[in-house]
């Protein structure tokens, strides 16, 4: 049974569900641990990239610290680097869920809160949000976006390859940006899987390389202007241009997603190539063992 806005509310430090996150220091339970370098996930400064052999670079982890430092202007830094797309990105995640009045949704990685507050825009506030997260300064950032907003929406700190929620808790979950910064790409699709019930959709949003040539070259030379950042103390953002060389490509997510147990891929390309949303479902009565 998904835990409700209130239920989230009695959950205590300790509890076995999670932790709702309060700015204030609290006692941290279990659930806080890894999530290296990347819950908080959104890599619209990452992964925009050259597909490369899945394997053949490690892709380098933006510093959790930097999170920190940069979660009061986060969402002005990206929308910057993005020219504004980052905001359609998001719109098109919502609508492609298509969810019914009621429905509970998970934004896994969900930093500052900007996508579960598309969603909650996109459906008029008629489904319940949850967004986790690690760490605490997105959180806070995520945490103030939303309090005069809406009571339907929550946040929990905790690790996203082992998240705090009961076996297919939610109708629909969303990961934008994020799932390679996870410390274990394969724990944490899978923990995705357990908690999504049968039948859910799965949206992961991430960046990817423009299609067509002149495109490409051109946002290749874009690219370089991130190493400027190195000098504006965002050194997090400054290492982007080898995340976006290092990037897997769209057919790894396919795999990934496929080993976990989904279903139903499909995929869609946004602007030209330049980011992607991938989409698949948990089949009814499925699990990873017998996958296809």
């Amino acid at each position: 049974m998904t835990p409700s806005r209130r239920d989230l509310g009695r959950i205590h430090p300790g509890s076995n569900v999670g932790e709702v996150f309060s700015p204030r220091p609290i006692h941290r339970p279990r659930c806080l641990s890894i999530f290296a370098a990347g819950t908080t996930q959104r890599r619209l400064d990452t992964a925009i990239g050259t597909d490369v052999q899945q394997g053949e670079l490690e892709r380098p982890r933006t510093p959790q610290a930097m999170f920190h430092r940069v979660a009061p202007y986060y969402d002005t830094v990206n929308s910057i680097l993005s020219l504004g797309l980052d905001r359609r990105w998001r719109r098109e995640t919502a609508r492609a869920l298509d969810l019914s009045p009621g429905a509970h949704v998970l934004d896994v990685a969900t930093g500052t809160g900007a996508l579960a507050a598309e969603i909650h825009r996109t459906t008029g506030g008629t489904v319940s949000i949850t967004g986790c997260d690690v760490n605490d300064s997105m959180l806070a950032v995520a945490q103030k976006r939303t309090a005069a907003r809406d009571t339907s929406m929550a946040f929990v700190k905790c690790d996203a390859t082992e998240l705090p929620f009961p076996d297919a808790s939610f109708d629909a979950i969303t990961i934008a940006f994020a799932i390679d910064d996870m410390p274990d790409r394969d724990r944490c699709a899978g923990e995705m899987w357990r908690v999504l019930r049968d039948g859910g959709q799965l949206a992961l949003l991430e960046l990817g390389q423009p299609e067509a040539p002149l495109l490409r070259a051109l946002y290749r030379l874009y690219l370089k202007l991130f190493r400027l950042l190195r000098h504006a103390r965002l050194d997090g953002y400054g290492h982007l241009e080898r995340e976006i060389v290092t990037y897997r490509g769209a057919q790894a997510v396919e795999r990934l997603l496929t080993s976990a147990g989904f279903g139903a891929y499909r995929q869609r390309s946004l602007t030209g190539g330049v980011a992607r949303l991938h989409l698949a479902r948990k089949a009814v009565a499925s699990s990873p063992e017998n996958a296809a």
